[in-house]
């Protein structure tokens, strides 16, 4: 059993909104992991919480941009470096490995982690 994640609020209130959301599928996707169910649900939540990331980075990338945010390139080199983990692990998830799922799960939850209350709090205090 996992920990519960704590996470930072950063003040922004759509972004703290996201945040959420992003714990939302991670809770989701660490129930299917952690239970009985067939590996094309676990697949699926996999796949929605992927998705919602790169939705979040983007809004993320965009709203940083029009502050003029000073480590902008840092923090965009931060969000592709972790797409390129969780993709390299999602094309073993793709081929059958399912061994991989429970990496692929651990690295997202620990960039969940790191990433919010570390680097976007960052930000948030640049904006304070």
């Amino acid at each position: 059993m996992t920990t519960p994640i704590a996470i930072s609020k950063t003040g922004i209130d759509e972004i703290d909104r996201q945040h959420a959301q992003l714990l939302r599928c991670l809770d989701d996707l660490m129930e299917f992991v952690g239970g009985r169910y067939e590996f094309a649900a676990v697949f699926t939540a996999i796949q929605v919480l992927l998705d919602y990331v790169q939705q979040h980075f983007a809004y993320e990338e965009n709203l940083l941009r029009s502050w003029d945010y000073p480590d902008l390139d840092k923090h965009i080199a931060g969000h592709q470096a972790i797409e390129a983990d969780v993709r390299h692990l999602w094309v073993q998830l793709e081929s059958g490995d399912e061994t991989v799922t429970e990496k692929l799960v651990q690295t997202i939850r620990q960039w969940i982690l790191k990433h919010i209350n570390e680097e976007d709090i960052e930000y948030a205090k640049f904006r304070s």
